[in-house]
């Protein structure tokens, strides 16, 4: 999704990556990825992929997060991928 421009990732100081994800929860990111120990990064990646998706470290959720249930948009569907734990 970098490549065609329909994704960031985002490093907002004082804010954890969880909060920043809410936030993209909030405004209609589909795709969101939260990057955090042991994993340096510490940023969230961001996307407006067709499909919902969230992960954590790069790798699928098996569920929908905090982050994502109590501020997501409820009218995307799941993406195959989602389910099955893949990016």
């Amino acid at each position: 999704f970098h490549p065609s421009g329909l994704a960031a990732d985002i490093n907002v100081v004082m804010m954890a990556s969880e909060q920043v994800a809410a936030r993209a929860a909030q405004v209609g990111f589909t795709g969101i990825i939260v990057y955090g120990p042991p994993d340096r990064r510490r940023h969230t990646h961001v996307d407006l992929r067709p499909t919902e998706f969230n992960g954590y470290n790069g790798r699928g959720l098996p569920g929908r997060p905090p982050w994502r249930t109590q501020h997501g948009r409820y009218d995307c569907p799941p993406s195959a991928d989602q389910e099955r734990g893949v990016q």
